[in-house]
């Protein structure tokens, strides 16, 4: 959402709990009783899906990959790679529940008496497909409230997919009048008790409840006091998308009240237009108790929090307490970790939340998220960056391994907890061997802690496990324990007899799993050296990992595989050798006066800090060039979706074609929202043309191709490699035809200096609906820079993919690490 920021004179919200206007849809009791399915067909599992950037997918080949396609039949049998089965009957219970165990995929019919717009609540799986359009489901359960879809008069066909257990589905028909905002999954922060004030910015869930593209709605805010203001003159929002759904972002800090806030909450609403209010409440919080803080996020320009616990009591000097930044398990609440702890004199907490409690397992926008909380958490703080502790429990063990590895100069001290080291050893582990395993790697290189050990040696680090874990075996921190003492490290560790998973021994004030007093006694001692004598680092990628104690790595020489360096720096004297570097800096210490610079045995010249090396010499130079890749504007595929990235659709093609790119990227948006709590905006591609200052500087992400979206060809420059369009896609000199072919690349936007352009490439209809078979927000998958498949690859895999590769330092066709596949299969 496009919400401008409200000041706070027009965000007077009550000092105590208000009873407020009740919420849009709490009057049920005329409201028309929501449509199930009772009878379905289940099919059991025919593929085997696992982390990888191209799974086999038999029943979206088979019923979805052609729109006309029929629906599954009784008995019919499909074959796929994990082996063959047949749809068999299934009765649901009255409200919609499917037991667990039942299949992987299921079929009914949705009769309906009108067509019209309804709120379909899908729990328990992941995706909904109506009538061949897609909509994620909250397989998670995590109550973040149902969203729109489009029912026709008459029969409409239903698909679901990937159960996580029992499962629900019920359609809610839209109402006349009710508010666009819901009242679930709103991000709100916590008030100070005694403060006047407090919270900071929040968001609320916004959809549009019509299959037409419709006015994005002004929101108002109010409460005990005057009302927010009415749209300002001359404010022309962009549209929504047809049935979009998204979080809006709200300034609610710092919110004035009439005198220190008091009472256990602070009542307000939120009213979009004319339509009935939606009333919110901001919990109040005692100074010393866990609460949530809320930031915008770099990434959407969302709304995020994380839990913190400050130090207490207070009184010590705030550069002197040390931040501990701790990453919760699968499922958990980032306030519920934050509470986990005992308060400390010389500690605060930092919680941050993966973006959802089960997020991306801390990688990917997870880690991104968990290192922007902390830049808040020491901004609020006035804490001291090199006090800063990184600790996690389960899938925040894990993060632990993984932030540090990733970044270890970041952090003082490591102490994974029933942490697990990587998804190539635990849970169903390793990932699969193919043929194009190895590019799929380097995509995804920053997940490989295991591949990474090299630079969590010098950390000092405490891995604690429960002995009895059921969970997380033991054998995954004795792995990582062998690989660290193998490397040179020399961890402490704990493994806690008779414990499982989580455990408190009540040996300290809070749970023992994750405030065991041997971590923090550990914490007490470390400090973020000021410099290293010794340098080793190993990193995927510049974009991940580019900085290390004053070496900063600008590009490496293959993009696709790791670069190293190891060395020394002491007394003037800097001596690196290098793996897979072209280009570097090496940054002058405080005090440090003149010094010499050996690269790989030869003193580099030049009075500069920068040299770029061409082939086994180092040559000077000013700095890097910012037309080539850098640090921040480089692949891999997943890396366009950051600085507020924009999803553009057609509108030059057939109906067809603009309806195919239409409901695709509205399956990413909401599958975004589901994930990430964040906002991805849906735009024309002649909003944006007619528009352009309102997304200077954002990253865009095109569907369709050149023929069909009126903005590509001012989106991508004229030399990005790979042309897309209808029946073709042309990477280099190689071509490949036919209509259901589909590409995802990245590469720099035309016109801006740091924003990147990326695509869901489509040379027909068959190719935009083969994307709904990627998996462009799952951890643990990684897609290079450009990738070229076929609808094959939903019948065999890394088959269908036609071409994949990398983009080199000046974002032309990288020779080294491509592939390329003539044959279809």
């Amino acid at each position: 959402m496009r919400l401008p920021s409200r000041s706070a004179a027009a965000l007077l919200l009550a000092a105590a709990a208000l009873p407020g206007p009740a919420p849009a849809d709490a009057a049920v009791g005329d409201r028309p009783p929501d449509l199930v399915v009772r009878r379905w067909l289940s099919l059991d599992p025919v593929d085997r899906p696992v982390r990888h950037p191209f799974n086999a997918n038999t029943v979206l080949l088979r019923h979805l990959l052609d729109r006309d396609a029929p629906p599954p039949a009784e008995g019919e049998v499909l074959e796929g790679t994990a082996g063959e089965a047949a749809w068999k009957p299934l009765q649901a219970a009255e409200d919609g529940a499917v037991p667990e165990g039942t299949g992987t995929w299921f079929s009914g019919v949705l009769e309906a008496e009108a067509e019209g717009v309804f709120l379909a609540h899908l729990v328990g799986a992941s995706s909904l497909f109506v009538e061949g359009a897609g909509f994620p489901g909250d397989v998670y359960g995590l109550g973040s409230g149902p969203v729109p879809v489009f029912l026709r008069k008459g029969a409409n066909r239903l698909l679901v997919a990937g159960p996580r257990g029992k499962w629900s589905l019920r359609f809610e028909r839209w109402e006349e009048g009710r508010s666009v905002v819901l009242p679930q999954d709103a991000t709100l922060p916590d008030a100070v008790a005694g403060t006047e004030g407090g919270g900071g910015p929040a968001s609320v869930r916004v959809v549009n409840p019509s299959p037409e593209w419709a006015p994005e709605p002004w929101l108002a805010v109010g409460g005990f006091g005057p009302p927010d203001p009415p749209a300002p003159e001359g404010w022309s929002p962009l549209p929504l998308a047809p049935l979009w759904t998204g979080k809006a972002a709200l300034d609610l800090g710092p919110f004035a009240t009439r005198g220190p806030v008091s009472g256990p909450s602070i009542g307000f609403s939120v009213a979009a237009g004319d339509l009935p209010p939606v009333a919110l409440k901001v919990p109040v919080r005692s100074p010393g108790e866990a609460r949530r803080v809320t930031f915008l996020s770099r990434i959407d320009g969302s709304v995020q929090y994380f839990g913190y616990l400050p130090e207490a009591p207070p009184g010590r000097p705030a550069r002197e307490v040390g931040t501990v930044l701790s990453l919760h398990g699968a499922g958990v609440d980032a306030l519920d970790q934050a509470r986990s702890y005992a308060p400390k004199p010389d500690f605060r907490i930092v919680a941050p939340t993966n973006r959802r409690p089960f997020g991306f397992d801390w990688q990917d926008w997870g880690r991104e998220d968990a290192m922007e909380a902390l830049s808040r958490g020491l901004l609020l703080s006035e804490g001291d960056p090199s006090l800063v502790f990184l600790t996690g429990h389960s899938m925040g063990g894990h993060g632990a391994w993984h932030l540090a590895a990733n970044d270890p100069d970041s952090f003082a001290a490591v102490a994974p907890s029933a942490g697990w080291c990587s998804f190539d050893t635990y849970a169903g582990g390793p990932r699969p061997e193919t043929e194009l395993s190895a590019i799929w790697r380097g995509a995804d290189g920053a997940s490989r802690t295991e591949d990474l050990v090299a630079n969590l040696v010098p950390l000092p680090i405490f891995v604690l496990h429960g002995a009895a874990d059921d969970n997380v075996p033991l054998s995954e921190a004795e792995g990582m324990i062998r690989r660290l003492e193998a490397a040179g490290g020399r961890p402490r560790s704990r493994f806690v007899e008779g414990a499982g998973h989580w455990w408190d021994l009540a040996a300290g004030g809070g749970a023992d799993c994750v405030d065991w007093p041997g971590i923090f006694d550990l914490f007490r001692r470390s400090r973020v050296p000021e410099g290293a004598a010794s340098l080793d680092l190993v990193a995927a990628d510049p974009s991940v990992d580019a900085l290390h104690h004053g070496t900063m790595v600008f590009q490496p020489l293959v993009y696709g595989r790791p670069f190293r360096l190891r060395g020394t720096r002491e007394r003037g004297r800097v001596v690196l050798d290098t793996e897979n570097v072209r280009c570097l800096s090496v940054l002058p210490s405080a005090g440090e006066g003149e010094r010499t610079v050996i690269l790989d045995g030869r003193e580099a010249a030049g009075p500069g800090d920068t040299w770029r090396r061409e082939g086994d010499r180092w040559i000077p130079v000013a700095g890097p060039d910012p037309a080539e890749k850098s640090p921040g504007r480089s692949g891999p595929f997943k890396r366009v979706f950051d600085r507020r990235f924009v999803l553009v659709v057609p509108t030059a093609g057939t109906a067809a074609e603009n309806r195919e790119s239409l409901e695709l990227a509205r399956f990413h948006a909401t599958a975004w929202w589901y994930r990430a709590n964040g906002s991805a905006p849906v735009v024309r591609d002649v909003d944006l043309l007619s528009r352009p200052a309102e997304f200077r500087g954002r990253n865009l992400v095109l569907y369709g191709n050149a023929d069909v979206n009126a903005a590509w060809d001012r989106v991508f420059r004229p030399d990005c490699p790979v042309k897309v369009r209808r029946g073709e896609v042309r990477v280099g000199d190689r071509s490949w035809k036919g209509g259901d072919l589909g590409a995802i690349l990245v590469h720099p936007r035309a016109g801006e200096e740091e924003a990147l352009a990326g695509a869901f490439a489509s040379t027909g209809d068959r190719g935009t609906r083969v994307g709904y078979g990627l998996l462009p927000f799952t951890s643990g998958v990684g897609y290079p820079d450009w990738v070229v498949y076929g609808a094959g690859f939903l019948r065999s895999g890394d088959g269908g993919v036609r071409a994949a590769g990398w983009f080199d330092h000046r974002w032309g066709l990288q020779p080294e690490g491509a592939f390329h596949r003539e044959e279809q299969r």
